[in-house]
């Protein structure tokens, strides 16, 4: 189980590895804003590693109600980010963010959620974006519609 570069916001709750789940890997995701848990914890079978991700503004940012093992969490950021405008869905990083170069190189996730390369010769941004100095284009489409007719 893999999952990384997602943006999750304002939603009931982020992302939950549950019920007998291993190898669950959670990398440079973007978690905002929503009601309940941001990343929750439980019943896994393996402990799940959790590394690189933004997790600010949840009701509870991680929760790790227990299973088979301890967790490896590290590089997490918890606190502000400091997103360039969060209320129009542009999760892009001022360039003063607290994520930026804080990160660990993981080879899995060379890319970020525009497709930018991932530095390899120095720490990566933690969270699904990685820093630019220009950003234009950098909000979630809008009004996004695929035909389906043809089979999906």
């Amino acid at each position: 189980n893999l999952i990384y570069n997602n943006l999750i916001y304002d939603n009931q709750g982020g992302i939950q590895v549950y019920s007998q789940s291993s190898t669950t890997q959670i990398y440079n995701n973007t978690i905002f804003r929503n009601r309940d848990e941001g990343i929750v914890l439980q019943y896994y079978a393996a402990p799940p590693v959790v590394r690189n991700n933004i997790v600010y503004g949840n009701g509870v940012n991680i929760a790790d109600h227990g299973g088979g093992g301890t967790p490896a969490m590290d590089h997490n950021l918890m606190s502000d980010p400091a997103f360039v405008n969060p209320n129009s869905a542009d999760f892009t990083l001022r360039s003063g963010s607290a994520a930026r170069d804080a990160g660990t190189v993981i080879p899995v996730v060379s890319n970020d959620f525009f497709h930018v390369l991932r530095p390899w010769g120095s720490a990566p941004d933690i969270g699904a974006h990685e820093y630019r100095s220009t950003t234009s284009g950098s909000t979630a489409p809008a009004n996004l519609r695929a035909n389906c007719s043809t089979g999906c």
